[in-house]
């Protein structure tokens, strides 16, 4: 399955400052999805079944959109696993390098709103000093 570039941002939108991604957050984040949606963001193979002798490979992946890893991947994490709340995850190399972008884009749009604050200011003191000489 391929992700589009918002769902992967809406994804690492719920990390914390340290990359650090829990499934409650994710679950508020995308709260009408299946669990099997999550599959392909997630790095870690999917355990085999008690009948297979290899982890089962999911469909050729894309691994820029891989944006996460399991802190501790559970012994269970197989084709029909049920996510818990308390799952937790770290993000990837593109998961962290995506909230980095977003971080800077974050940071720019405040510096942007400040300087036009400031240039607004600054044009209604021009206006205020010349009526006033």
């Amino acid at each position: 399955m391929g992700y589009t570039l918002k769902t992967c941002e809406r994804l690492v939108k719920c990390a914390d400052k340290d990359g650090h991604v829990t499934f409650a957050a994710i679950r508020k984040a995308f709260p009408d999805y299946d669990d099997d949606f999550f599959y392909g963001l997630i790095g870690d193979a999917l355990k085999p079944d008690k009948k297979q002798a290899h982890p089962i490979a999911l469909a050729p992946r894309n691994h820029e959109t891989i944006m996460l890893f399991w802190e501790n991947c559970p012994e269970d994490y197989r084709k029909g696993y049920q996510f818990k709340d308390s799952d937790c995850f770290h993000l990837s190399v593109p998961g962290s390098n995506l909230f980095y972008q977003l971080q800077k884009e974050r940071r720019q749009n405040k510096l942007s709103w400040i300087a036009a604050i400031g240039g607004i200011i600054g044009g209604i003191c021009s206006i205020i000093n010349v009526l006033s000489n």
